[in-house]
């Protein structure tokens, strides 16, 4: 997914939650509003994912 968007030139943010097995794309249509592109289910991102992706399993957690 993100070799395509890379490939026509589309800005995106990857994004990946491994305690979640989601991984998120996030891009702007063409009026500029965001769009959440969400995939469940996502244990290896080898397939999916570039050297952007931003992995939130190294995020630093709040205080509950």
């Amino acid at each position: 997914m993100a070799a395509h968007f890379k490939s026509i030139g589309v800005p995106y943010r990857p994004r990946y939650l491994p305690e979640s097995a989601l991984y998120q794309i996030f891009v702007k249509d063409p009026n500029g509003i965001m769009i959440e592109l969400n995939f469940f289910g996502v244990e290896d991102i080898s397939e999916w994912a570039d050297e952007d992706v931003e992995n939130y399993t190294t995020m630093p957690r709040g205080e509950t």
